[in-house]
């Protein structure tokens, strides 16, 4: 997701997402030409054929208008086989949220973020997602380029913009210690010091 154009009144963001158009369309044509061409079974190309046709179908391009005249924010999201679109007010706007999640992969750790606009009754709707790490000559290198996005879209509809990380390993041991700590300490004691910090 990128800004495409931007105002002191309006603000665009567009996601082009040709990756699957493009992976499609050579599903598509590999397909086709192993059907034609290669001694392999028909339904082997036939196979390629139709997961590019659905690569096709299932792409989409998302458009993001923030607009201050009107007070909307509206999501447009195109397939080839339709459209729909969602439109909010500035009120209904209560944040935007960064969220950073960690999975475990055979090739090691890979981090994804993502950025919600969070509205009035709890609807999340994705501004836009990364994933993956940059390495620079071994040493992973963490570029947030989504985190910046997303407060430049919170600073200009005028809402807050937080950060949900991950913990990491040294908070995670903190809050054990902490924790057990807590659980092993005498009940009187740990009364006594209550008492205390008030």
């Amino acid at each position: 997701m990128k800004i495409v154009q931007e105002t002191p009144e309006l603000m665009i963001l567009k996601n082009n997402s040709t990756a699957g158009f493009v992976s499609g369309g050579v599903f598509v044509l590999g397909g086709i030409y192993a059907m034609m061409t290669l001694d392999i079974p028909l339904w082997g190309g036939g196979v390629a054929v139709a997961i590019g046709v659905g690569l096709i179908l299932l792409s989409r391009i998302t458009t993001i208008i923030i607009d201050k005249n009107t007070k909307k924010i509206i999501f447009r999201w195109k397939r080839i086989i339709g459209e729909k679109s969602r439109e909010y007010n500035f009120d209904q706007a209560q944040r935007i949220e960064l969220r950073e999640t960690y999975n475990q992969t055979q090739q090691g750790r890979n981090r994804s973020l993502q950025i919600f606009f969070i509205f009035s009754g709890g609807e999340e709707v994705v501004l836009a997602s990364d994933s993956g790490t940059v390495r620079m000559q071994g040493v992973p290198i963490t570029v947030n380029t989504v985190g910046a996005l997303g407060q430049k879209v919170a600073g200009f509809v005028g809402i807050p913009y937080e950060e949900r990380r991950a913990a990491t390993a040294t908070q995670m041991i903190s809050a054990v210690q902490t924790a057990i700590q807590n659980a092993t300490q005498p009940e009187g004691k740990k009364q006594k010091e209550e008492e205390s910090e008030k």
